[in-house]
């Protein structure tokens, strides 16, 4: 009885994860266009896209707007670790 309750077990946690695997996967839109629909990222431009960012870093002037797009099927945000700024939830 112990063996059967442990393999419905490990079957119900591979079908969740395989179930967050493909809802990512769906999610997560297979394109690289911007906000305008043009295949290019402006310069100051930060796409969040497969869970990374792109480009991964990006030096600017002070006061330059850098412009944040999340191409991701998930929320994110993009916080300053010394608190100067938070995007909040970027859909």
């Amino acid at each position: 009885m112990k063996k059967d309750f442990f393999a419905i077990l490990i079957l119900f946690l591979l079908s969740i994860g395989a179930s967050f695997i493909f809802y990512q996967c769906k999610k997560t839109p297979n394109y690289t266009t911007n906000s305008n629909g043009s295949s290019t990222q402006s310069a100051n431009e930060i796409w969040i896209q497969n869970m990374s960012f792109n480009p991964a870093s990006l030096t600017v002037k002070t006061n330059t707007t850098v412009k944040w797009t999340n191409k991701d099927g998930t929320v994110h945000t993009v916080t300053s670790t010394t608190g100067a700024f938070d995007s909040g939830n970027l859909d």
